[in-house]
């Protein structure tokens, strides 16, 4: 009876020994297979806006060499203080409510603030 139960043990051991490197196998392969994405400062085009208003230039951002990103806007905000407050915006559509709802979003919060500063950076060495 004892031999029994140990080899029923050792048989549940060994399929779920036999799941885990199946399962760190799939793992292994979503790694591989994962994209990062690349942007660097030859990617980023500022063309600097003509008027004098709060437009201060457009961006388009070329991505992965797969998608391009059209139409953002470096906008100039006054603050309370005087000083002028640079801001990326992303272009955006009236709904039928009258709400703003942005084209694209971006759901990684780190690279898009990493994204926002070096196209701040590059704009201010224009």
């Amino acid at each position: 009876m004892i031999y029994i139960l140990i080899i029923i043990l050792v048989l549940i051991a060994a399929a779920e020994f036999y799941y885990l490197l199946k399962f760190k196998k799939k793992y292994e392969n979503e790694k591989k297979n994962e994209k990062s994405i690349q942007i660097s400062e030859d990617d980023i085009v500022i063309t600097k806006a003509l008027d004098n208003g709060n437009v201060k230039a457009y961006i388009t951002i070329k991505v992965n060499e797969a998608i391009v990103l059209k139409d953002m806007k470096v906008i100039a905000l006054q603050e309370e203080d005087g000083k002028e407050k640079l801001k990326i915006e992303v272009p955006a559509r009236i709904t039928n409510k009258g709400h703003l709802l942005d084209i694209y979003k971006f759901i990684d919060y780190d690279f898009r603030q990493k994204l926002f500063d070096t196209i701040l950076k590059k704009y201010k060495n224009l």
